[in-house]
């Protein structure tokens, strides 16, 4: 597929070696009031389950989808609100585990994605102890929940979206709990769009993705026998919430909050929804605007959610802490600074949940 951008520290789908630096984030206008954190999610009441959850992410080319897994085998949610987690790979491996696992150690981006890859991962987490209120005013120190299972990711490269007919990935899809949907706002600012397009160079909208994937998708569960909504669990997620112009998008919104002092984020919700939506509504491809209706036309309400996530995060000085000024994660030869992923293993785990409780 022809891209319509230059080869960028984010371009997961290319094989770049040489990356031009991302500009500086506009300084932030006068304090704006920070909303609350986001509160812990209630206790999960179900016991760990056995089964393989089969989750998928789907994104266009250069989405971040082989970085968002990266982050996933690299590093865990906050402990504070989701307990002590990890992902435990095969012990033979592969090649997407060996070049995931050597873009952590090399401190960069992994390279792309060319050939499709399902690997199963172990998913093991305990939650942390809970107080709970008892008679007479007690308290009583209540053990968190041990939960493992496994997770099959399907991790197809992204220009076989614009073709999911041909290219095999309807039945992993089709297959599927849980969707990851990867939605990249580089490709959509106008401002990012016109640092990073190409003279001559056609811009494939991401309506164009999805348009097709959702048809496909829908054509393959008609003939299964699907007469309604699509019946996945999906998880809408806005990406690389770190790159300036994204952060200054998001911020001019009123919808940055700080993550209890350390870093922005936008909350998981209806704060990301709103995000969302806004960039499909300004986004240089026009039809991008139709992108929520058609989500919400195919999918089940209750079955939504949506995520701002980075799966690098912001630079954070060790001493000094976030500061606007240097928050640019990324450095001129395409490497990280430092891994602060945002709402990636938090985005994972949510939606398990939102899985297993209907099972």
């Amino acid at each position: 597929m022809t891209s319509a951008f230059r080869e960028d520290p984010y371009e997961s789908e290319s094989a770049a070696s040489t990356n031009p630096q991302r500009p500086a984030a506009r300084p932030m206008p006068g304090p704006r009031p920070m909303p609350a954190a986001r509160p812990m999610p209630a206790a999960p009441t179900r016991g760990p389950s056995a089964d393989q959850t089969q989750i998928v992410l789907v994104g266009r080319a250069g989405g971040g989808k082989t970085t968002f897994l990266s982050a996933i085998l690299d590093g865990g949610p906050d402990p504070d609100v989701y307990g002590d987690w990890r992902a435990i790979i095969p012990s033979a491996g592969s090649a997407l585990i060996d070049e995931l696992q050597a873009s952590v150690e090399e401190q960069r981006f992994p390279t792309a994605t060319v050939e499709a890859a399902t690997e199963t991962w172990t998913i093991r987490g305990e939650y942390r102890d809970r107080v709970r209120k008892r008679i007479l005013a007690r308290s009583v120190l209540e053990p968190g929940e041990k939960l493992e299972f496994e997770l099959v990711v399907v991790d197809p490269p992204g220009g076989n979206f614009l073709a999911p007919g041909t290219t095999g990935i309807l039945g992993p899809l089709a297959d599927a709990r849980g969707l990851i949907l990867l939605i990249d706002p580089t490709r959509m600012i106008p401002a990012a769009v016109k640092e990073r397009t190409e003279p001559g160079k056609e811009l494939v909208a991401t309506f164009r993705y999805f348009n097709r994937l959702m048809r496909g998708l829908d054509a393959k569960l008609a003939e299964q026998g699907n007469k309604g909504r699509l019946p996945h669990h999906v998880a809408v997620c806005v990406t690389k919430f770190d790159d300036p112009v994204v952060y200054a998008e998001a911020r001019d919104a009123g919808l940055v909050m700080m993550d209890e002092g350390r870093q922005p984020t936008v909350a998981s919700g209806d704060p990301a929804k709103a995000f969302f939506e806004l960039l499909c509504r300004k986004s240089v491809g026009a039809n991008d605007a139709r992108i929520p209706e058609i989500i919400n036309a195919r999918f089940r309400p209750e079955r939504l959610e949506f995520h701002v996530i980075s799966s690098i995060g912001f630079y954070i000085d060790p001493d000094e802490g976030f500061d606007e000024e240097d928050s640019n994660n990324v450095v001129g030869d395409g490497s990280i600074r430092s891994h602060n992923p945002i709402n990636v293993w938090e985005t994972l785990i949510d939606l398990y949940e939102s899985i297993r409780s209907e099972q």
